[in-house]
Protein backbone atom coordinates (compact mmCIF):
# COMPACT_ATOMS: atom_id res chain seq x y z
CA UNK A 1 0.00 0.00 0.00
CA UNK A 2 1.29 3.50 -0.81
CA UNK A 3 1.76 6.75 1.22
CA UNK A 4 -0.89 9.47 0.43
CA UNK A 5 1.80 11.65 1.91
CA UNK A 6 4.11 10.49 -0.48
CA UNK A 7 4.12 12.11 -4.20
CA UNK A 8 4.11 8.81 -6.65
CA UNK A 9 7.11 8.65 -8.77
CA UNK A 10 4.98 10.71 -11.65
CA UNK A 11 4.53 14.00 -9.29
CA UNK A 12 6.14 16.66 -10.50
CA UNK A 13 8.85 18.15 -8.16
CA UNK A 14 8.17 21.45 -6.75
CA UNK A 15 10.93 22.79 -6.75
CA UNK A 16 10.87 26.59 -5.40
CA UNK A 17 9.09 24.12 -2.74
CA UNK A 18 12.59 22.81 -1.94
CA UNK A 19 14.44 25.39 -2.13
CA UNK A 20 12.25 27.18 0.20
CA UNK A 21 12.46 24.13 2.98
CA UNK A 22 16.59 24.80 2.82
CA UNK A 23 18.19 26.75 5.72
CA UNK A 24 20.53 28.41 3.30
CA UNK A 25 21.40 32.10 4.79
CA UNK A 26 20.29 34.98 2.52
CA UNK A 27 22.97 36.26 0.72
CA UNK A 28 22.60 32.40 -1.00
CA UNK A 29 18.98 32.73 -1.75
CA UNK A 30 19.91 36.27 -3.26
CA UNK A 31 22.66 34.85 -5.18
CA UNK A 32 20.19 31.42 -6.62
CA UNK A 33 17.60 34.08 -7.78
CA UNK A 34 20.10 36.37 -9.50
CA UNK A 35 21.97 33.34 -11.18
CA UNK A 36 18.68 31.98 -12.25
CA UNK A 37 17.14 35.01 -13.83
CA UNK A 38 20.15 35.09 -16.38
CA UNK A 39 20.62 31.46 -17.42
CA UNK A 40 20.64 30.01 -20.46
CA UNK A 41 18.20 27.16 -21.32
CA UNK A 42 19.73 24.31 -19.41
CA UNK A 43 20.80 26.47 -16.46
CA UNK A 44 23.99 27.74 -17.68
CA UNK A 45 25.46 30.99 -16.03
CA UNK A 46 27.97 33.17 -17.51
CA UNK A 47 28.70 35.84 -14.33
CA UNK A 48 31.72 36.12 -11.94
CA UNK A 49 31.36 37.13 -8.56
CA UNK A 50 31.94 40.95 -8.38
CA UNK A 51 29.34 41.12 -11.39
CA UNK A 52 27.05 39.30 -8.88
CA UNK A 53 28.18 41.35 -6.12
CA UNK A 54 27.61 44.44 -8.15
CA UNK A 55 24.19 43.67 -9.01
CA UNK A 56 22.71 42.53 -5.59
CA UNK A 57 24.22 44.99 -3.99
CA UNK A 58 26.15 42.46 -1.58
CA UNK A 59 30.05 42.44 -0.98
CA UNK A 60 32.17 40.10 -2.92
CA UNK A 61 32.97 37.69 0.40
CA UNK A 62 29.06 37.20 0.68
CA UNK A 63 28.46 36.11 -2.81
CA UNK A 64 31.21 33.99 -2.59
CA UNK A 65 29.57 32.30 0.75
CA UNK A 66 26.62 32.15 -0.89
CA UNK A 67 27.72 30.44 -3.21
CA UNK A 68 29.96 28.06 -1.81
CA UNK A 69 26.54 27.50 0.33
CA UNK A 70 24.61 26.89 -3.03
CA UNK A 71 27.34 24.37 -4.22
CA UNK A 72 27.18 22.39 -1.20
CA UNK A 73 23.79 21.44 -1.15
CA UNK A 74 24.02 20.96 -4.92
CA UNK A 75 21.73 24.02 -6.60
CA UNK A 76 24.56 25.17 -8.31
CA UNK A 77 27.79 23.69 -9.93
CA UNK A 78 30.99 25.67 -10.74
CA UNK A 79 32.15 24.63 -14.41
CA UNK A 80 34.88 27.07 -14.46
CA UNK A 81 35.60 31.02 -12.61
CA UNK A 82 32.44 33.03 -13.93
CA UNK A 83 30.73 29.97 -15.30
CA UNK A 84 28.28 28.30 -12.92
CA UNK A 85 25.42 25.52 -14.19
CA UNK A 86 22.12 25.75 -12.08
CA UNK A 87 20.93 22.24 -10.88
CA UNK A 88 18.31 21.20 -14.00
CA UNK A 89 15.61 20.92 -11.15
CA UNK A 90 15.61 24.43 -10.91
CA UNK A 91 16.96 25.78 -14.47
CA UNK A 92 13.71 26.93 -15.21
CA UNK A 93 12.70 24.90 -18.24
CA UNK A 94 11.29 21.05 -19.25
CA UNK A 95 13.32 18.47 -20.36
CA UNK A 96 12.51 18.31 -23.87
CA UNK A 97 11.28 21.03 -24.64
CA UNK A 98 14.11 22.48 -27.22
CA UNK A 99 13.80 21.27 -30.42
CA UNK A 100 16.81 18.97 -32.10
CA UNK A 101 17.44 20.53 -35.64
CA UNK A 102 17.48 17.26 -37.90
CA UNK A 103 21.44 18.29 -38.56
CA UNK A 104 22.30 17.49 -35.02
CA UNK A 105 20.18 14.64 -34.65
CA UNK A 106 21.61 12.89 -37.08
CA UNK A 107 25.14 13.07 -35.96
Amino acid sequence: MTDPQQPSPTTPVNAEGVVAALDLPQPAYRVLFALRSRSEPGGRVEMGQSQIAALLGLSRPSVTSGLRELILARLVTKQRNGVYRINAMLAGYEWGSAEVSPKAAST
